[in-house]
């Protein structure tokens, strides 16, 4: 963008973003970058170790496996720390962002970004608790989190906060940035053409959910519970298709609901299949207890199916009670009232036919701009 007080900038991302789409936190950094670029910036990711521009991610092919224990993402991440060191140390950029790195890779950064006179932004999207872990792991990941959270990233130049609590939190140094989307990416009007892919019943309402259950995330059982004591005429009539990681303890929990409901698991699926299959259900449900990692947070999913106008049924957390007024989005605060939801099964409402560019990144153009 001509005249825009971002050219001559240069941007280099770092943090636990897999390129090109392999988790959400990709999708957030790559179209924040959008912004950047679109506004006159320079963008380039660390990506297994080497600087990768913007301009080239849709080439980045992952030469590592999906990284399942903690030392072979603090391996990855490690690489790409020294990657990062030694740009910063060169003074390759003008600001670096970082997106929650764990504090023993953030604060070298930090300490060499203030030498080299290069600008730190904190990209912050979660402020997690410790929830199941051991004494010794809940102990390092509250130094790590406090650490982060309450003095790092207050002394950065600017902080991206996902959602109101943590804008809020950081003040006057925060922009607030909720998860972004390309609405001119062909993928998305890709997924409305597609055909319905497998586990989609045709007849039936197909309620899609997708992402990693576990202690502290989402939960699908109060409406589990809720359609399994529905009269028969309900319970035939709907498909519940999962999509994610599920621990084997809760997919069995999951299954002693298959005798009275169809229950379709796919498994850890890729992004654009994620699309195909938001474009054909008829709803999005998931529930999240509203704790201070999910009001920090915001969820990816709400984003994708807001955006490709699929009927949404969840609670109030984070900022999704600012959606309250939107046809799509039913919110039920309590499992006592999943009684609204009866009519909103029932009745089956209308897909919006069009994509919603509510949260395209260029309608954040002037958010991002601040940067500087």
């Amino acid at each position: 963008m001509i005249g825009s007080k971002m050219e001559k900038s240069r941007f280099i991302y770092i943090g636990a973003f897999r390129l090109p789409d392999r988790n959400a936190a990709a999708h957030r950094v790559l179209n924040i970058g959008k912004a950047i670029r679109e506004l006159g910036g320079e963008v380039s990711y660390i990506h297994e170790g080497r600087l990768v521009k913007i301009a080239d991610v849709e080439r980045v092919e992952n030469s590592e496996p999906e990284a399942k224990s903690s030392f072979q993402k603090a391996s990855i991440l490690f690489r790409d720390f020294i990657c990062g060191l030694k740009h910063v140390l060169h003074r390759n950029c003008t600001h670096i962002i970082v997106y929650n790195l764990p504090v023993v890779f953030y604060v070298p950064i930090f300490l060499v970004a203030k030498f080299s006179r290069v600008k730190v932004i904190a990209d912050c999207t979660e402020w997690y608790d410790s929830l199941g872990d051991s004494v010794v792991k809940k102990l390092m990941k509250q130094i790590d989190v406090s650490c982060r959270m309450r003095v790092l990233n207050k002394f950065a130049y600017r902080v991206i906060s996902i959602s109101s609590l943590l804008n809020k939190y950081y003040q006057r140094n925060s922009i607030l940035i909720p998860p972004l989307i390309d609405i001119q990416d062909s993928k998305w009007l890709l997924a409305m053409e597609s055909s319905p892919p497998n586990g989609v019943a045709k007849k039936k309402i197909n309620l899609f959910y997708g992402g990693d259950m576990g202690e502290g995330k989402d939960s699908l059982f109060d409406i589990l519970y809720f359609l399994a004591n529905e009269p028969s005429s309900i319970k035939s009539s709907v498909n519940i298709i999962i999509a994610g990681d599920i621990t084997p303890k809760v997919k069995s929990e999951i299954q002693q609901y298959a005798y009275s409901l169809s229950i379709v698991f796919v498994g850890r699926i890729q992004h654009t299949a994620v699309l195909e299959y938001l474009s054909h259900c008829d709803y999005l449900v998931f529930f999240r207890k509203s704790t201070r990692a999910n009001n920090a947070g915001f969820p990816t999913k709400f984003t994708e199916a807001f955006t490709m106008g699929v009927n949404i049924i969840t609670n109030s957390t984070s900022d999704i009670g600012n959606f309250a007024g939107f046809e799509n989005v039913t919110l039920v605060d309590k499992p006592s009232q999943m009684s609204n939801l009866d009519l909103s099964i029932k009745d089956k409402k209308n897909r919006i036919s069009e994509l919603n560019d509510y949260f395209d990144y260029r309608n954040y153009l002037a958010e991002i701009e601040r940067l500087i």
